[in-house]
């Protein structure tokens, strides 16, 4: 992070594998501010597919029971908006959920 920068708070969401199904649905909304760490906890016993876009483009296939973490801040990159979800090819999770962060910066 280049000095000017400063942390300024964590979005976060959490969905159940009830909500998770076969069409995108909201996991984090509207992020405000500068995203610039972007962390993803999968303790579904199912696979997703996230989109970074609001449920319009596949981001990754985020296998079952497996987290993630995406720095932007590495290379100077930022997020700004919705994190969605949905089940992958192999149908719907039958227990656990997801959870994301968001770390910000102003």
């Amino acid at each position: 992070m280049s000095a000017n920068r400063r942390l300024v708070s964590q979005a976060a969401g959490t969905v159940a594998f009830g909500d998770v199904g076969a069409s995108y649905g909201t996991l984090i909304g509207s992020i405000a501010g500068r995203g610039v760490v972007i962390f993803i906890a999968n303790s579904l016993n199912g696979g997703v597919v996230l989109s970074l876009d609001g449920g319009t483009t596949d981001f990754i296939r985020l296998p079952a029971a497996t987290p993630i973490t995406i720095d932007l801040g590495a290379n100077s990159a930022e997020f700004s908006g919705t994190i969605s979800v949905k089940q992958d090819g192999a149908g719907a999770p039958t227990s656990g959920f997801i959870s994301c962060g968001v770390i910000r910066v102003n």
